[in-house]
């Protein structure tokens, strides 16, 4: 229900077509969303012949809506296993900052990394684009709308945080989350 909900805002490229998302606001573990996501996933996964690895440093906690958190990560998961290669490795890596530790302090991390396909550098820019497809013939095949990563942005940017891509092609690709601890989400 509320997966379609977004599809449609990131279809109109606005939450609800204009209307705001109600988003809950409670404490989060994201290394344990990370865990429930990943095990929800282990099916796609063995059937691609991909394994998944989850690296839990610290409690990454934040305030947000769950549910959503629960896309986000659902989103760059799926990703990283259908454009992956038999063989290949997934981790999913959480981890937080002290406030003292300096510069990027006070935030949670969430990477996505895989041995996948990669994305090639003109694409990287436009991956959080609604109906963007790097490769249209593979993504006909592996299934999927072009949506996922533009949700994902719009639930990264609902938690104040960033979302970043580093690839190479043939090597893999990362995605990086970046929300500060005890985040509030707005709509």
């Amino acid at each position: 229900r509320g997966g379609a909900t977004l599809a449609r805002a990131a279809e109109q490229g606005q939450p609800a077509g204009g209307k705001s998302v109600p988003l809950k606001r409670e404490p989060v573990l994201l290394s344990l969303l990370a865990d429930d996501v990943a095990r929800l996933h282990r099916p796609l996964a063995e059937k691609a012949q991909v394994e998944v690895r989850l690296e839990a440093q610290g409690e990454a906690r934040v305030t947000g809506d769950p549910e959503r958190l629960k896309e986000l990560i659902s989103n760059l998961l799926t990703n990283a296993i259908r454009y992956n290669k038999p063989g290949g490795k997934v981790i999913v890596r959480t981890s937080s900052s002290d406030q003292r530790a300096g510069p990027a302090s006070g935030v949670a991390r969430l990477v996505v990394e895989d041995t996948g396909i990669g994305i090639p550098a003109e694409d990287l820019s436009h991956v959080f684009e609604r109906f963007y497809r790097v490769d249209k013939a593979r993504s006909r095949e592996v299934g999927g709308s072009g949506l996922g990563l533009a949700i994902a942005k719009w639930i990264v940017d609902a938690h104040r945080g960033t979302i970043e891509v580093a690839s190479d092609p043939g090597v893999g690709t990362r995605f990086t989350v970046i929300l500060p601890e005890g985040s509030v989400a707005v709509a």
